[in-house]
């Protein structure tokens, strides 16, 4: 178990790329825990207000998860969901955003 402090103040928006880029590093698997569905899900993006439209490279829409301490701390996640079955699962954005981090660091 990890007691690592979790600070989510530098974050930022992150964008569909980040996420696929983190699914890449992470090896994590599209095969849906719930059905036999194999391959791309429906990511949650902002759209625009007029076009309803996402940008090339959208942003994740933030899901906040509430926490149970009497501090209103909350968790950003961005979510996905399966388009065969509606699986909906969440992400940590504080691990995108250490991932995305990470990487510009070695990228110098």
């Amino acid at each position: 178990m990890s007691t690592e402090r979790i600070d989510e103040s530098t974050i930022g928006d992150l964008r569909a790329s980040d996420l696929i880029n983190y699914f890449k590093w992470s090896n994590r698997y599209s095969q849906c825990p719930h059905c036999p569905h194999t391959g791309n899900w429906e990511f949650h993006i902002k759209l625009d207000p007029v076009t309803n439209m996402g940008e090339e490279d959208p942003v994740l829409i933030p899901f906040t998860m509430g926490m149970l301490d009497n501090n209103g701390n909350t968790i950003r996640c961005a979510a996905i969901t399966c388009p065969n079955c509606g699986h909906f699962s969440l992400i940590s954005m504080y691990k995108i955003a250490e991932f995305k981090q990470r990487r510009a660091v070695h990228r110098g």
